[in-house]
C-alpha cells in the first residue's frame, strides 16, 4: 500500500512538474498533498474545497502575486533609470559649468555623455493601459517637466518655484504639506500649477507615481548646497 502511494506521489509530482513548469518545488508538493487528501476520501466539504479547480485557482492566485510584485520591481527600476537620466540632465544645465575653464566644461560634458550613454543601455519597458487623452496628459506632464529642466540654468529661483507648484499638485494631505514647507520655507507662499494639475489629473494612477517620483528626485537636485 505503501509503494502504491509512494508511485502515486511521483506520478502526480511528474504531472505536476509538466503542468506547471514555473512552480517551485514547494508549490508541486503542496498540490500534489491536497490532491492526494481528495482522492483518499473524506467529507463532501472538505474535497470540494480541494477539487483541481481550486487548486488551478490558487496557484494562479500566487502567480498573480508574483507578476504584481514583478511590475513594482520594474517599475521602480524604470522611475530609477529616469530619475539618473534627469539629474544628468539637470548637471548638464548646471550654472556651475559656466565657472569652470573651456576645458573642463568639455571634459565634464563627455562625461556626462559617457554616463547617459551607459544608462540608456538599460531597457526596462513596463506597459501601462492608456486611452488616448492619458497619452497625451501624460505628454503634456513630461513637456512641462523638460521645460522647467531647460530653465535651471536661467532661473533656478523660478525653476524651483515652478518645480513646488508642480509638486503641490500632489499635496492632498498634512504630511505632504508639511514635507514640501520644510524643504523650501523660503519660497512661501506655495501656490498650485493650474495647468500642470489639470494635465496631472488625466494621467493614469501608475503614471502620476512616476512623475511624483521625478519631480521629488528634481527638487533635491535643485536645493541641493551646490545649486544655492
Amino acid at each position: 500500500m505503501a509503494e502504491k502511494k509512494m508511485e502515486t506521489s511521483t506520478f502526480h509530482c511528474e504531472e505536476f512538474k509538466t503542468t506547471f513548469p514555473f512552480a517551485s518545488a514547494v508549490e508541486i508538493v503542496e498540490m500534489v498533498s491536497e490532491l492526494e487528501v481528495q482522492e483518499d476520501g473524506g467529507n463532501e466539504a472538505s474535497n470540494k474545497s480541494k477539487e483541481p479547480r481550486g487548486l488551478l485557482l490558487k496557484m494562479l492566485d500566487n502567480l498573480d502575486s508574483d507578476v504584481e510584485r514583478l511590475r513594482k520591481n520594474a517599475m521602480d527600476l524604470e522611475d530609477k533609470r529616469e530619475t539618473l537620466l534627469g539629474s544628468l540632465d539637470l548637471i548638464r544645465q548646471s550654472h556651475a559649468l559656466e565657472t569652470i575653464s573651456d576645458a573642463e566644461k568639455k571634459e565634464i560634458e563627455e562625461y556626462i555623455e559617457t554616463i547617459t550613454s551607459r544608462c540608456r543601455t538599460v531597457q526596462i519597458k513596463v506597459d501601462t493601459v492608456r486611452d488616448q487623452q492619458q497619452e497625451e496628459s501624460l505628454h503634456s506632464v513630461n513637456s512641462l517637466i523638460d521645460s522647467m529642466v531647460l530653465n535651471l540654468r536661467l532661473d533656478p529661483m523660478g525653476t524651483r518655484g515652478r518645480c513646488l507648484a508642480y509638486l503641490r499638485s500632489f499635496c492632498r494631505c498634512e504630511d505632504d504639506n508639511e514635507i514640501l514647507v520644510s524643504i523650501a520655507s523660503k519660497l512661501q507662499p506655495m501656490h498650485v500649477d493650474k495647468g500642470f494639475e489639470s494635465a496631472l489629473l488625466g494621467c493614469t494612477l501608475d503614471d502620476q507615481k512616476l512623475v511624483k517620483r521625478r519631480l521629488r528626485g528634481l527638487l533635491s537636485y535643485i536645493i541641493s548646497p551646490q545649486n544655492e
